[in-house]
């Protein structure tokens, strides 16, 4: 009888993670899970469920996405490039901002190529830029440098060429 309450406070927005964290508890409850179950098991888990579950709103798979530790195992470059080929412009950017704090190796490549793509918005290829001034996997090499002189001196969106510089330095 609630269950379809809970779920339209779980879609809307803004959400905090402690509401995000009382809506899924609320849920399990109402699944018939213990309390003491909900509490034992890991918030990874219900989380990864709704990033995953691409029935589920792009909004509810971003927030969830973004209370995951981006080095959670799961968070692999499968997973990420699927929610990088997202519809939904919030998602792509959290899928980004999870990016840029990855540990997996082809995070620096992801990273690049998104920058690089004139067919992104500016604001997620300033979050790859940004990204790629962060602990990567590798040393800049040629290739990236290359990419961030030609960001900074030669989009026309602010962000993006500051995020560029910043990069640089």
């Amino acid at each position: 009888e609630f269950r379809s309450d809970v779920e339209r406070v779980l879609a809307s927005e803004p959400m905090t993670t402690d509401l995000f964290m009382a809506c899924l508890a609320s849920l399990s409850l109402l699944d018939g899970e213990s309390p003491k179950e909900f509490e034992k098991t890991p918030p990874a888990r219900y989380l990864l469920a709704i990033v995953t579950d691409f029935k589920r709103s792009a909004g509810l798979r971003a927030t969830a996405l973004r209370i995951l530790p981006p080095t959670q195992a799961e968070l692999d470059g499968p997973l990420l490039a699927g929610l990088l080929d997202s519809a939904d412009e919030g998602l792509r950017r959290e899928a980004v901002r999870t990016l840029q704090h990855s540990p997996i190796a082809e995070r620096d490549r992801m990273l690049r190529t998104i920058a690089a793509d004139k067919s992104a918005s500016f604001g997620v290829r300033a979050d790859a830029v940004a990204g790629l001034a962060g602990v990567g996997t590798v040393k800049p090499g040629r290739e990236l440098l290359d990419l961030l002189v030609e960001l900074a001196s030669s989009e026309s969106a602010v962000p993006l060429r500051t995020e560029a510089i910043r990069t640089l330095r």
